[in-house]
């Protein structure tokens, strides 16, 4: 009794007359024999070909795949598997767009006619399926009835039945309206125009109860939130209950085996929803024999480890033993119902990976803390140290592994493919290596579709003409590709978890079934041989020069020595890997290692290492381990800091890299936080471990225009800047915004000038404590009030900006004495100087010029003439004579205008302007500023100089003014002279360099204070 029905001209993007004049036909069909429609005789599979397919693909949806041939690029996924044993599966539709083809929009729910749609069950059931990726919407439908669900709130079963906002009856779907408002809300044209987040954002808002804060929608929370923090209150019950029964427990012992319980009931919901088991295991335990749940769930385990082999059922001395751990079963029940398929509001099948591998990743920066009696929760120290957990994001993940591993396999053959190695050192959760594992798994499935013929028949399953992978070809890949090492074993055996996830992802219960009856062996593959515990940066020659600390068991296992070649024999009998990417720890050494010092010391002595330079940060020196570990050729891409561009302590691994390896790209991320409140801006630098070409040119790479302040987007190609430039920078800094036309300024702003180093006398200001001997033990104290005649005034950076310094009433004792940057008379502050803060608050340098003899502490530098610093004996003759063309105004007039600031900005530091924070300097870095040089210059640059150095001391005068100006009125008036007398000053130092109208457009779009993150 199917109908037959002419689709529209643009079958994607139909109007409203054809998407009516299609699902009118289909109403007359149903009507007619609606006794047959709506008998029990008459299922689901029917009403699905019959009128629900027709009815979506006259919305626009391709069901069918009539369109969308391509199975990877299909925007509608339709699940036609047959319940079994009442297990939960996925939505019976799921609705995507192009080209978001794994991101759901809305899903839709089928069931039969014969039954009431409205049913406590069924709405939980598409309230659970849409909540769980965030959508506020779900469609239930039976062609009869077309229920509209509200999802925003907590899949509950007691309340779900509440949750309709829209019904419609068949009859409805040919009145106009009643059509239009569904067409307007579902149709794929409609929601590609953003039609569902406009419903949703006019649904009432549940209020809270009087004197409590109103009720936010489940929404607005994150699935990874909310699952993160379910499974952080099921270790804790389980670790007190654990703790209760068997006080033996240590720490370290509790936080091994919660996690190890918790990922073997994650694995079975797994097992559960994917129907790879197809009859229920948890809500049975109890059950099964006539002991405890516990004691069920032990013997569960034992019969699933010879299914399935890995580390997840690997037999546990504690705790599988069979007279080993007792746990109070009631405690035990409750962590069991929030994995029962029928109450928990999560379906583990249809949660990405990736978002798995996000919740892990925070799951695993925590530990248990057990003292005599309790087990309490607690974040490891060294992430209390970071400041949580950096889980890189999905889109960065795929960046990296698409610019190493895709790049390296594009055009090879499968063949080819198994003799290449992957790896990522400090896996964590696993992030990277399932990314790298999509990447494999994709390509290899589209090459064997493109090259049917040399498809090996036991690789390959063909399903509707469309080859996939076979669950052997699938684990073939991921033993010979895929390696991994942490330092942690808790996330080594979530790394190894996430894989098996991934392996099983498309299975089901047939293939499953089919393959242990074909192969007679576990389901899964050891991954002991590629997924390995160890630290990746120190060796077993640790202990040569630590032979002590080797009885220590807390310390052995903290330091956790690891021999690459030992074991991995093979991969580096080839050579080493051919790729390695990753997201390594970002922890200063010193204080990562504040418990082991012996492991800094090592790394700092060890020969392996010339990277770890001043207070070197780990992923320096992961950076140098890894390069170490590739094979020639080979590739890494890490995402780390920005500070690694610019800090002094990459200047050794930036020169490593630079003279050794080629730079291919460096992507910019300064402008987005990708690890959302985290504040720490990144790069990502795509290293080549090959010699650069004579004149290879690195590919700058910026977010792209969809890019927020949380994601990239797209990574875009910029501009190119040739490597030798980098090498040949002060200190090997990645200036990453010097285009050809940011370079060509600077060289000519260097061809005109001095540098300041050149007439100056240059650095800190003395480090100053409130106590008679503070951190520092240094002898200047500061004082609220001049209590004896060796005080002075004395300011801080905070109180110095451009043009004025504004004293606080604060006061310094003075006595000379040696201090950590050299040793500070009373003459070194005495005398007229610039005074420049450290740390600027702006996108503009900020100094002034004092003659009033402030003193001030290390967050302020001074610049002191070297005509008037002749007594330092550090200052050179030259200098000296140099600087007596210069007066103090003509200085400060050069270094505050804008065109110094931007180069400052573009050769200096790099830190400022484009994240939207200050500038950092250092006496070095001032010492190389540029000055225009007066030796030659002609008349009229002459006058301009003497102009701006008129300006400048009117600047002066101005500002001193501006606080004590009596009215509103009168402070505008000031302002505006202080600006017009600003710009007059950049204007005139525009003009002495000779710049053109574009160069003048590059240096103001780079300080304007409105460039932020």
């Amino acid at each position: 009794m199917a109908s037959t029905i002419a689709g529209p001209k643009d079958a994607l993007n139909p109007t409203l007359e054809e998407a009516a004049a299609t699902v009118a036909t289909l109403v007359q069909v149903f009507s007619a024999n609606d006794k047959y429609y709506l008998s029990p005789t008459y299922q689901e599979a029917e009403v699905r070909d019959d009128f629900i397919d027709k009815f979506l693909f006259a919305l626009g949806w391709d069901v069918t795949h009539t369109i969308q041939k391509n199975p990877f690029q299909q925007e509608v996924k339709v699940e036609r598997n047959v319940q079994m044993a009442t297990a939960q599966r996925r939505a019976d539709y799921a609705l995507s767009l192009d080209p978001n083809f794994d991101s759901p929009v809305l899903y839709v729910e089928a069931k039969k006619p014969a039954d009431d749609i409205a049913t406590p069950d069924n709405y939980f059931q598409i309230i659970r399926y849409a909540n769980q990726r965030g959508h506020a919407l779900g469609i239930l439908t039976d062609f009869e009835q077309l229920h509209i669900i509200d999802c925003r709130f907590q899949a509950k079963i007691d309340s779900a039945i509440y949750r309709a906002v829209r019904k419609y009856h068949y009859s409805d779907f040919t009145n106009p309206e009643k059509f239009a408002e569904i067409f307007y809300l579902i149709s794929r044209p409609a929601i590609a125009g953003g039609s569902l987040e406009k419903f949703a954002a006019t649904l009432p808002k549940r209020k809270g109860r009087p004197g409590q804060k109103a009720f936010l929608p489940l929404a607005n929370k994150p699935i990874d939130e909310r699952l993160l923090e379910k499974l952080d209150e099921l270790r804790s019950i389980l670790a007190r209950a654990l703790k209760n029964s068997n006080q033996q427990l240590d720490s370290a012992a509790l936080t091994e085996l919660t996690q190890r319980i918790i990922d073997r009931l994650v694995f079975i919901r797994f097992l559960e929803d994917k129907l790879i088991e197809p009859d229920p295991i948890i809500p049975k335990l109890g059950e099964l024999t006539d002991r405890s749940a516990w004691q069920d769930f032990r013997l569960v385990c034992r019969k699933l480890d010879k299914t399935y082999n890995g580390i997840v059922y690997k037999f546990h001395p504690t705790l599988d033993a069979p007279d080993g751990l007792s746990i109070d079963d009631k405690n035990f029940a409750d962590v069991l119902d929030a994995f029962d398929y029928h109450k928990s509001e999560y379906l583990f099948n249809d949660i990405p990976l990736h978002i798995l591998g996000s919740i892990y990743e925070r799951f695993l920066g925590n530990v248990i803390v057990a003292t005599k009696k309790r087990a309490t929760l607690e974040p490891k120290p060294e992430v209390r140290k970071a400041g949580g957990v950096y889980y890189t994001p999905k889109y960065i993940v795929d960046y990296i592994v698409q610019n190493t591993v895709g790049k390296l396999i594009d055009g090879k053959s499968p063949g080819e493919i198994s003799k290449m190695r992957f790896a990522d050192i400090a896996c964590g959760s696993g992030s990277f290596l399932l990314g790298v594992y999509d990447c494999l798994l994709k390509y290899i499935t589209r090459w064997y579709n493109e090259h049917t013929a040399k498809a090996p028949k036991a690789a390959v399953i063909k399903r509707n003409d469309v080859l996939y992978l076979s669950l052997q070809e699938k684990e073939r890949i991921l033993t010979d590709n895929i390696y991994g090492v942490d330092i942690d074993p808790q996330a080594v055996e979530v790394a190894q978890l996430s894989l098996y996830l991934k392996l099983l992802e498309e299975e089901t219960t047939a293939s499953a079934r089919q393959y242990t009856l074909e192969f007679h062996r576990p389901l899964l593959p050891s991954l002991a041989d590629n997924i390995k515990c160890g630290n990746s940066l120190i060796d077993s020659g640790f202990y040569n020069n630590n032979v002590g600390l080797f009885d220590d068991k807390e310390l052995r296992t903290k330091v956790n020595t690891f021999d690459w070649k030992p074991e991995f024999p093979k991969i580096f009998k080839d050579g080493g890997f051919d790729a390695i990417v990753g997201n390594p720890p970002y922890v200063n050494a010193w204080e990562l290692y504040a418990s082991v010092p012996e492991m800094r010391d090592y790394i700092n002595a060890d020969s392996t290492y010339t990277t770890a330079d001043r207070h070197w940060d780990l992923y320096v020196v992961f950076i140098e381990r890894a390069l170490s570990l590739l094979k020639e050729s080979g590739s890494l891409a890490y995402i780390i800091p920005y500070s690694y561009a610019i800090q002094k302590y990459g200047i050794n691994s930036r020169r490593m890299v630079l003279d050794n390896c080629t730079l291919e790209s460096v992507a910019d991320l300064r402008t987005v936080r990708v690890f959302g409140t985290v504040p720490v801006i990144t790069i990502i630098p795509i290293i080549k471990k090959e010699k650069p070409k004579a004149r290879w040119n690195v590919q700058i790479r910026k977010p792209g225009p969809t890019a927020t302040k949380r994601n990239a987007g797209t990574i875009e190609d910029v501009h190119v800047i040739s490597q030798s430039l980098f090498r040949g920078l002060h200190e090997c800094m990645l200036r990453l915004d010097l285009d050809s036309g940011v370079h060509a300024l600077c060289d000519k702003i260097e061809s005109l000038s001095v540098r300041v180093g050149d007439l100056c006398y240059v650095n800190y200001g003395a480090q100053m404590s409130s106590k008679e001997k503070g951190k520092f033990g240094k002898d200047f104290v500061l004082r609220s009030s001049a209590a004896s005649a060796t005080c002075r005034k004395t300011i801080s950076g905070r109180n110095l900006y451009r043009y004025r310094a504004t004293w606080d009433g604060s006061y310094v004792e003075w006595k000379l004495a040696d201090q950590m940057y050299g040793s500070r008379d009373a003459k070194f502050f005495e005398t007229p100087k610039l005074m420049i803060r450290d740390i600027t608050g702006t996108h503009r340098l900020e100094l002034t010029y004092d003659e009033s003899k402030l003193y001030c502490d290390h967050t302020i530098l001074c610049a002191l003439r070297a005509c008037d610093a002749s007594h330092f004996k550090q200052v050179e003759l030259a200098a000296i004579d140099a600087s007596q063309h210069y007066s103090p105004q003509l200085l400060i007039g050069l270094l505050a205008s804008r065109l110094i600031s931007a180069y400052y900005y573009w050769k200096l530091t790099g830190e400022g302007v484009r994240t939207g924070g200050g500038f950092h300097t250092y006496p070095k870095t001032i010492r190389m500023l540029p000055a225009f040089d007066l030796k030659d210059a002609s008349k009229p640059q002459r006058s301009a100089c003497h102009e701006i150095s008129e300006l400048a001391r009117q600047l002066l005068s101005l500002h001193k003014q501006l606080p004590s100006a009596s009215t509103d009125h009168a402070r505008t008036l000031l302002q505006r002279q202080i600006d017009a007398t600003d710009r007059q000053i950049d204007r005139l130092v525009y003009d002495l360099y000779g710049l053109t109208d574009d160069e003048i457009r590059i240096v103001e779009e780079a300080t304007d204070a409105s460039v932020k993150a």
